[in-house]
């Protein structure tokens, strides 16, 4: 819209422009900031000329103005002789004066020189041109405002509505997550609760958890979401525990990654050449009665290999160690690698990295 109306304002200050207007010295020394690099045709006499060395001749008009014009040519100008010169406007750096450098020069017509300072007054003030000019030049400029007014309007507008539909968008993704967290709040009282009342019978040959908090198995997905797209699934899901399961002492809190600030309780499965109880970790989906002693990870956690380690509670001193148990992407304990089936122990506030999931044993 913008580009038709500077379009139309271009056009319409083009047809009521005046053809041919000639520049008139007064009118140079008068605004020397508005010709400054300004290519103009002046016509004046020849008042008198400067040293020869210095390249400069001062051309006078019909109203007595005066302007230096400095002249490249190997000849100057006579003294009284009415010219047309055509050159660039310069301001001095030293006097701060207007100056032209000229490009060219030529006779004035006779009829232009036998024209008096009052005659040329007269058709200067009685030019139609000139007052059309000037109209012509209020209308472009009312135009280009108009313009320039409702496309501003229109922009603010636009940019309201954007931050409508950001405020909207961000309302809605809250309003989700309080929904999710509330959801899972419900869940977790619920299977609490289911737990807590069969705890005697989940545990008749041992001497049961350590701790109230039920054992929690962690399948991942993407936390993100927008309001354009569902809602992700949970990232914390509880398995009623079978009988053979042994809580290991402490619990993993998730540092870094999607599901950032979970912890969960974890739980082994009792094997005999480990003496002790195993917990693995990756992106493999265990499926059976081992199913709750697997950390399964989701797509979100590429970098993490389908069985990337195993958490070990050795029965005997009740010891906590890590194994890592890939042989392409890393596992890190505080920082320092841990080869492939090499195994390192568990201290408290250990850090465990396995790609972009980085987790902390607590005790």
């Amino acid at each position: 819209m913008r580009f038709v109306w500077l379009a139309v304002a271009f056009l319409a200050f083009i047809g009521t422009a005046p053809a041919d207007a000639q520049t008139s010295v007064g009118d140079i020394l008068n605004n020397p900031g508005q010709y400054n690099d300004t290519q103009v045709s002046v016509e004046g006499t020849v008042a008198r000329v400067l040293a020869e060395d210095e390249g400069n001749y001062m051309l006078e008009d019909e109203d007595g103005n005066q302007i230096r014009v400095r002249y490249s040519s190997d000849t100057a100008p006579s003294e009284g002789n009415r010219l047309t010169v055509e050159g660039l406007v310069s301001i001095s750096a030293f006097n701060r004066e207007p100056y032209i450098t000229e490009n060219n020069r030529s006779a004035a017509t006779g009829s232009q020189s036998s024209e008096t300072s009052e005659e040329r007054r007269l058709e200067s003030e009685g030019n139609p041109f000139t007052i059309i000019g000037i109209i012509g030049l209020l209308i472009t400029v009312a135009i280009i405002g108009s313009g320039y007014y409702l496309w501003k309007r229109e922009e603010e507008a636009e940019q309201r509505r954007e931050e409508k539909r950001a405020q909207a968008e961000r309302e809605a993704a809250e309003a989700a997550a309080q929904s999710e967290a509330t959801q899972d709040d419900s869940d977790l009282s619920v299977q609490d609760t289911e737990l807590q009342g069969n705890k005697d019978s989940l545990f008749p040959d041992s001497d049961g958890p350590t701790t109230d908090e039920p054992e929690r198995r962690i399948k991942s997905e993407s936390s993100s979401s927008t309001a354009n797209q569902p809602e992700s699934p949970e990232t914390l899901k509880f398995k009623a525990p079978p009988k053979t399961m042994k809580f290991i002492p402490g619990k993993l809190v998730i540092i870094s990654g999607p599901d950032k600030g979970r912890e969960f309780r974890i739980a082994g499965f009792p094997r005999e050449e480990e003496d002790g109880n195993v917990v693995t970790i990756g992106r493999a989906d265990v499926k059976g009665e081992r199913a709750f002693a697997h950390i399964q990870l989701g797509d979100t956690y590429r970098t993490v290999s389908r069985i990337q380690a195993e958490i070990i509670q050795k029965t005997s001193s009740n010891e906590v160690y890590l194994r890592n148990k890939s042989t392409t992407n890393p596992t890190e304990v505080n920082n320092e690698q841990v080869p492939p089936e090499e195994t390192v122990e568990l201290q408290n506030e250990d850090t465990i990295q396995m790609g972009e999931l980085v987790l902390r044993y607590e005790v």
